[in-house]
């Protein structure tokens, strides 16, 4: 929830703070020095204080004054004695007052106890005066001038003596209360606008992890001052909640951001409700902040997210109302990049702006003025809604320190996912319509399993995608492939048990040329595999990311290739191929099933992990599955090899991801949105297929835990996943593809 409060206070407000400082100093009292002294022999004894008159002396005399007596002092009185032979005779005395505490002392008032002959001598006080300050430890100064009335006949009759006795009274200086903007307080805390602006522009390129404090950038209403990265002093406590300060806008209001009931910034409560953005079947814990679908106010329909925006404000925030500032605006910036207003509404793909300042790093808070929403009671803007609140922009968080990628060291992170208002694509095929599996159970004892699926996705199953070349950014193989965060892909190979066994537990990766190709369903276990040839030993490595359903540490890791130890080459098969999964893992199918197993030709060209996975997946289909080397150059061995048994493309994970990550670099494939809703990303860094090119060359391509394409020696040991391909033209027989109820062939 995003609102703001006026910058114009009432004193009342004003007199909160003032009443906390006060409530703070009367804790403060005075520390007299309390002590027993012995004495013997004539002394002066002077009381020591917090602070005192410590000095009294003659530093000058002009035509003939002299001292009646000798001058003196006390605690906080100076007393001195003089006399004026002429009308032009000047004493001149130098007197020190010490501060002996840590507390600033104020001289409220000298008082004259006692001043003879008055009318015809005069004096006055240099370098000390009523509301001066003391500062703690420290010593003052300050002349105390003697001198006749005026100059005049007064002393016709000799020279006249006085006695001068001022007594000075100090106090405990406590600030007086000022009446000052929020807004001014809050610069003032952190610099001063022109120590704010002079910092520059931060390095927008990286996560802000540190406390940075404020900078200044411009918005519609002129120049705003924002937080950024770690920062601990913008809380506000308003309307019953805390809240943090974005930004001091434009206009002098401030841009406040619902933090919750508690101060905890990783608190259940940080987050007043959990809603749709709009049509999508995607709750708010579930999307990262940056990825948006639809306008906050799309089209003729209020979005979810509105409507949830200002059934909160009217329970919660309505009867301060007359704090809230109705003329600044919120950016949701409709504009794009490519595609039209029109092609959204034709549910055709559409980028829009914000996604392509998140993929340029250049965060914006200069509203396009079309997309300046603003309250019905506004001056400027589009003037559309109902209450002064919205939510965050993308721009909002790039500013105070995120990025595409993950930070939880900044003031925005509260340990949970929610939306901005920022529109990021439109892309028909993921987001525009809800997900749904088809049941195929009509085609049992009816279809061949290939049959099946391609049955399913004719008939609108949107998990599963049919690249005929006509697909965005697909591929054009003629293959039915499996997309999306869980699609019912699952399929028991090689038992007729009736709760299928964990080793024997597919997934579809595809049908192409009515063969189907699986993965098996977790890593290989050594009851897969065997602990010879590749075999290095179990995982030691615990992943928060892991999605199946080993104990991790029972997890086996295997070798790409060890056939030399540390000299291995990085190319496939090696012992891995050639034994554990030729060899072991074939020899626990009966003849029946183990005939089903085709032979299939494994590309295993080179893929560069510095450069070929900064493409889109259908990039790097064309290079993993290129005829011929693509880096002649390596001196690799071939390219191919026909084996029955392999394991997983780069390609082949990327095109699991739903279809709008698809145009996305897999370098991008750890981001959350993604990740989630990507069935093939299992959280553990696994072997894929393809050599690894760069370094001593001898590395090969890996899947990253956190889903983004890495690489690994080809000597050192990763978990793998079993891949292969089967005739098709077997039939259906029961199950619709969930982990519990797979599908079932014969």
């Amino acid at each position: 929830m995003l609102t703001k409060i006026k910058s114009i206070f009432s004193r009342k407000n004003i007199l909160i703070v003032a009443l906390i400082l006060s409530i703070l100093t009367v804790s403060i009292g005075y520390s007299a020095l309390s002590t027993t002294l012995n004495i013997s022999g004539d002394m002066s004894l002077r009381i020591a204080a917090d602070i005192r008159i410590t000095g009294n002396k003659l530093t000058r005399v002009v035509d003939g004054a002299y001292e009646t007596y000798n001058c003196n002092y006390s605690k906080d009185t100076t007393i001195n004695y003089i006399t004026l032979p002429a009308t032009t005779s000047v004493a001149d005395y130098e007197a020190t007052v010490t501060n002996y505490s840590n507390t600033r002392y104020e001289l409220k008032e000298i008082i004259v106890l006692n001043h003879t002959n008055s009318e015809k001598v005069s004096y006055y006080i240099e370098g000390l005066t009523e509301g001066d300050i003391i500062e703690p430890n420290t010593s003052l100064n300050f002349t105390i001038k003697i001198l006749p009335v005026v100059a005049s006949e007064i002393y016709e009759n000799g020279a006249y003596s006085t006695t001068l006795e001022l007594k000075y009274v100090f106090e405990e200086y406590i600030p007086p209360v000022v009446d000052i903007y929020l807004a001014q307080k809050i610069l003032m805390d952190n610099g001063g606008t022109d120590t704010i602006s002079a910092k520059g522009t931060p390095d927008l390129t990286s996560n802000a992890t540190t406390d940075e404090g404020m900078y200044a950038t411009t918005d519609n209403d002129g120049t705003t001052y924002y937080f950024r990265g770690d920062v601990k002093n913008n809380y506000v406590y308003f309307a019953g909640f805390y809240w943090r300060v974005v930004r001091i806008n434009g206009n002098g209001s401030i841009r406040l951001v619902y933090q919750g009931t508690t101060a905890d910034a990783t608190g259940t409560a940080t987050s007043p409700s959990t809603t749709k953005y709009n049509n999508a079947n995607v709750l708010v814990s579930d999307k990262p902040a940056h990825l948006l679908v639809k306008y906050y106010e799309s089209l003729t329909i209020q979005s979810s997210l509105y409507s949830v925006a200002n059934s909160w404000y009217e329970s919660n925030l309505n009867t301060y109302s007359d704090f809230l500032d109705y003329e600044a605006g919120y950016c949701n910036d409709i504009s794009t990049t490519s595609g039209t207003y029109s092609d959204f509404t034709n549910n055709k793909a559409v980028t829009f702006s914000g996604k392509t300042r998140l993929s340029n790093k250049a965060p914006t808070l200069e509203c396009p003025s079309g997309s300046y929403i603003t309250t019905t009671a506004a001056s400027t803007g589009t003037k559309k809604l109902q209450y002064p609140s919205a939510v965050l922009t993308m721009d909002d968080v790039y500013f105070a320190g995120g990025t595409s990628s993950n930070n939880t060291n900044y003031y925005l992170y509260t340990g949970q996912a929610y939306w901005t208002m920022t529109p990021y694509e439109f892309v028909y095929a993921l987001f525009g319509l809800s997900k749904s599996a088809n049941d195929p159970t009509p085609y049992q004892n009816q279809k061949t399993i290939a049959e099946t699926v391609q049955v399913l996705c004719d008939e609108g199953d949107d998990y599963i995608y049919h690249h005929d070349g006509t697909l965005p950014n697909g591929i054009n193989d003629g293959s039915y492939r499996y997309a999306g965060a869980d699609p019912n892909n699952y399929i028991c190979f090689g038992s007729a048990d009736a709760t299928c066994p964990d080793k024997n537990l597919y997934r579809i990766i595809s049908v192409i040329d009515g063969n189907v190709k699986i993965v098996s369903a977790d890593y290989a276990t050594t009851e897969m595999l065997g602990t010879n040839a590749g075999y290095i030993g179990l995982n030691t490595i615990s992943d928060s990311t892991y999605k199946g359903d080993q104990v991790q540490s029972q997890i086996a890791k295997y070798a790409y290739n060890n056939s030399n130890g540390n000299s291995s080459p990085n190319d496939w098969p090696g012992p891995l191929g050639e034994t554990n999964m030729e060899v072991n893992f074939l020899n626990q199918f009966d003849d029946t099933w183990k005939s089903k197993i085709l032979d299939t030709v494994w590309h295993h060209n080179v893929i560069n992990y510095f450069q070929a996975i900064l493409e889109k997946p259908a990039n790097v289909y064309a290079i993993e599955m290129a005829d011929t080397d693509s880096t002649p150059s390596s001196n690799l061995d071939g390219v191919k090899t026909t084996a029955k048994i392999g394991t997983i493309y780069n390609y082949e994970y990327g095109f699991a991801a739903s279809s709008g990550s698809w145009a996305r670099a897999m370098t991008r494939y750890s981001n959350t949105d993604i990740v989630k809703n990507n069935w093939m990303h299992l959280g553990k860094k696994e072997w894929t297929i393809s050599h690894g090119t760069g370094g001593d060359g001898r590395y090969a391509a890996a899947i990253n835990a956190n889903g983004n394409i890495g690489y690994q020696h080809v000597y050192e040991g990763l978990p793998i996943r079993i891949s292969f391909s089967f005739d098709g033209s077997m039939t259906y027989t029961s199950g619709i593809g969930t982990k519990s109820d797979p599908f079932r062939i014969s």
